[in-house]
């Protein structure tokens, strides 16, 4: 019941500083565009832009990862590997801490590199460990390794999720909000899938999870290459 509380409290304050200090943002042009259309007709125009539909799947793809370790790590920990639930309060802090750290190094990047040159690399790498994460799990490797693997693998989150985000908003700018709303659609659509792959299929190991983390990532590289990469960026 606290977290619901905590959530309503922050849902509260946003909404009093949203109303109070932040200034309509929205360009006369965009305007217009909403106005002058249907909301289903621009999200079916939407979907028919490739690059759009690209760089919404990269994202969703990369958020899959987390919502399958969300569906099967709580068990897989606690029951399956005997942490308590501080403990495992702890691992999971560890990993958001990588998450946020991830952030602001890929804040420094896009000083000197494009959102597109970002994903190009963050989406290999990301599905690099993936697989050797899926190495580790085949090879029943003890819970540090496994939660190694999980970091790495969960921190592509800071690099991927913002800049496929902002790589969709850039395909339509006078569509920024059904954009907006198609990607989260999307990734909360794909993550709901992969959490019930998840539990579906979990056997008391990290295999299952692993393997979704993997087949997740190797989708978001194929988003990336290609759907949504510019055809005049080189291969990374």
């Amino acid at each position: 019941r606290a977290v619901f509380g905590v959530m309503a409290l922050f849902g509260a304050t946003i909404l009093a500083v949203v109303f109070f200090r932040l200034d309509e943002s929205r360009s006369p042009a965009t305007a217009a565009k909403a106005a002058g259309e249907h909301p289903l007709s621009g999200y079916l125009d939407l979907l028919r832009q490739k690059r759009l539909v690209g760089y919404t799947l990269v994202g969703a793809f990369n958020g899959a990862t987390l919502f399958g370790y969300l569906s099967i790590a709580p068990d897989l920990f606690i029951d399956i590997w005997g942490y308590t639930s501080g403990q495992f309060a702890g691992i999971f802090a560890g990993i958001a801490v990588g998450v946020i750290g991830a952030s602001q190094i890929n804040r420094a990047l896009l000083r000197y590199h494009s959102p597109d040159d970002v994903l190009a690399v963050a989406t290999v790498v990301a599905a690099i460990f993936g697989l050797a994460l899926v190495v580790l799990a085949l090879a029943g490797a003890g819970p540090w390794w496994i939660i190694a693997g999980l970091f790495a693998v969960l921190t592509s989150n800071g690099f991927i999720g913002a800049n496929a985000l902002a790589g969709a908003l850039n395909v339509d700018p006078l569509r920024a909000g059904s954009t907006s709303g198609l990607f989260g659609a999307a990734n909360f659509a794909l993550g709901g899938l992969s959490s019930a792959i998840g539990a579906a299929l979990h056997d008391g190991t990290a295999r299952p999870l692993a393997l979704i983390m993997l087949v997740a990532l190797a989708g978001a590289v194929f988003a990336f290459y290609r759907l949504a990469r510019p055809a005049d960026q080189p291969s990374a």
